[in-house]
């Protein structure tokens, strides 16, 4: 007979994600509190980033909402030091002052989003939403990853080792855009305006691919190979590349009908001008 749990003993809650804001403007921090509280988050604030870091070493979060320019210790340091005491902590930040250099440095930084202000409520619960399941999601990865490793070992007869770090995430760098492979996002710059679009699985490995080779033209059936692993003729790559290409110019161009970043070379492929 299999061991059944007594119907009246208690059941330990589920925590909700605790989120650390850090904000030294304190209307900012109220709204942002408020809102996440009442959408079922557990909240601390942090009215300067040297504060940041003695709540992050005092007990630990799930997510953390950053301003970038603050007094004494920046966002930027404190998200390189918040990642020494917590490897894995998802940072959305927040500025009221975007470039590109400062998204480029965030996402080197492994932000998990970057969000001009004033930022939507809307828009900063999708980005945590967002972020949160993505930290979900890597960690089940990891999970299986090192399953899969110990049970490979075991199957070769060699005894169990521990696995290498992976290295889930990259930045790819060309022109205007910086592509955060792992996240599946593009940041792209206008002058002083930043914003960030999600792609799909095809679109990121597309661009990954012409981002990699700046200038350089690649074809259908080469970027068919890549992204679908199969060989295919001519006709069939152009069939299969030519619809995801026009998806990924709605996406990041200005004027999908007269691209600039990615281009055609007629009758042989594409590639990337930015």
């Amino acid at each position: 007979m299999t061991n059944q749990r007594n119907l009246n003993e208690p059941v330990a809650p589920t925590l909700s994600p605790r989120i650390l804001i850090v904000d030294d403007e304190a209307q900012i921090r109220t709204s942002l509190a408020r809102a996440l509280q009442l959408s079922g988050y557990r909240v601390a604030v942090a009215e300067d980033g040297a504060e940041a870091l003695v709540k992050l070493a005092e007990e630990a979060c799930d997510l953390m909402l950053l301003d970038l320019r603050m007094p004494e210790v920046d966002g930027l340091a404190v998200m390189r030091r918040a990642h020494v005491i917590c490897p894995e902590l998802p940072i959305i930040v927040l500025t009221g002052h975007a470039d590109l250099a400062s998204a480029v440095v965030a996402v080197q930084t492994e932000a998990a989003d970057y969000l001009r202000k004033p930022a939507s409520l809307d828009d900063i619960l999708s980005a945590v939403g967002r972020a949160l399941q993505a930290r979900e999601a890597r960690a089940q990865r990891l999970s299986v990853l090192e399953t899969l490793a110990r049970t490979a070992e075991v199957l070769r007869g060699a005894p169990a080792a521990q696995s290498e770090p992976l290295q889930m995430e990259s930045l790819l760098q060309a022109g205007p855009v910086a592509l955060h492979v792992a996240w599946q996002r593009v940041y792209l710059t206008d002058g002083d305006n930043v914003r960030s679009v999600e792609l799909t699985d095809t679109e990121t490995a597309i661009l990954a691919f012409l981002l990699a080779r700046p200038g350089q033209v690649v074809s259908c059936r080469r970027l068919a190979l890549h992204v679908f692993d199969q060989e295919m003729d001519q006709y069939a790559a152009e069939n299969l590349i030519r619809p995801l290409i026009f998806r990924l110019r709605r996406k990041i161009e200005a004027t999908p009908q007269q691209p600039r970043l990615i281009r055609t070379a007629r009758g042989v492929g594409y590639f990337f001008a930015g």
